[in-house]
């Protein structure tokens, strides 16, 4: 644990001292969110129930991506920089490592949600997540396990196929929710999209959201499948991050990741 906490340490102080960072995690959906709720005013007498999903899906999709390139960015910018290489020959295991990335990541990710949170509910008055804020928490506890099961994933990937393919870092989220339905019910798609899109945790906390803005109530069997898709896709990325670093450790590929 100090060796994670020491990592944490480090990277915050990193993060803290690189302006241009501090603008990515705050700039976009700081401006995303007041765009959509500009958008949520406007069509307030035309499509009311319509904005209100565009903005709450928003907010979530937002917090996902936050989430999950906030990290495999953090561990892109080692490698890019030749840290990883000082990493690698520390005590520090891999998965203390990847702990690390995790923290910070969310920290920075969960602060950016809480403004723009903020944002939608003093300036637009978006009291729909505050009037279901049982549902709101659940929702959000979904999110970031499906989003670190992801980032984790992600960071397998790469580490097994070379840092040439570091663009997956911030490109991974956004295949996922073309194939997730987060403006649209699931039957949208057709047969075979609908049975690829079953299989991710995000269709179903978007499914969950629109039912929710509909109905009052998120049904029970939508949250059920999200949280076993997240624990699943978290259980499983890693023992699969471990083998891919022990993987690229062996044929020489963790070298070339320098």
């Amino acid at each position: 644990m100090r060796r994670v906490a020491a990592l944490v340490e480090r990277d915050f102080k990193i993060m803290m001292s690189l302006k241009w960072k501090l603008v990515e995690t705050f700039f976009f959906p700081i401006t995303s969110i007041l765009i959509w709720g500009f958008f949520i005013l406007w069509s307030r007498e035309m499509a009311f129930q319509a904005g209100l999903i565009l903005l709450a899906v928003n907010m979530f999709w937002g917090f996902s991506s936050r989430i999950q390139s906030g990290i495999d960015q953090q561990l892109m910018e080692d490698r890019w920089t030749e840290t990883f290489r000082q990493i690698s020959v520390s005590p520090m295991r891999p998965f203390e490592y990847l702990a690390g990335k995790i923290v910070i990541g969310l920290f920075f990710a969960i602060v950016s949600f809480a403004i723009v949170f903020l944002i939608t509910t003093m300036f637009f008055d978006f009291t729909f997540f505050t009037q279901h804020s049982g549902y709101f928490i659940l929702i959000t506890l979904l999110t970031i396990v499906a989003s670190i099961a992801l980032s984790i994933l992600v960071a397998a990937a790469i580490t097994v196929l070379g840092n040439e393919y570091g663009f997956i870092s911030w490109t991974a989220m956004q295949g996922i929710m073309l194939f997730s339905a987060p403006f649209f019910p699931l039957t949208i798609y057709p047969p075979i999209l609908q049975a690829l899109a079953s299989i991710f945790p995000y269709t179903w906390i978007f499914e969950s959201i629109r039912a929710l803005s509909f109905t009052g109530v998120a049904p029970t069997a939508m949250l059920v499948k999200a949280l076993l898709l997240s624990v699943a896709y978290l259980i499983a990325s890693i023992p699969l991050y471990n083998k891919a670093y022990e993987k690229a450790r062996m044929n020489g590929r963790l070298v070339k990741i320098w």
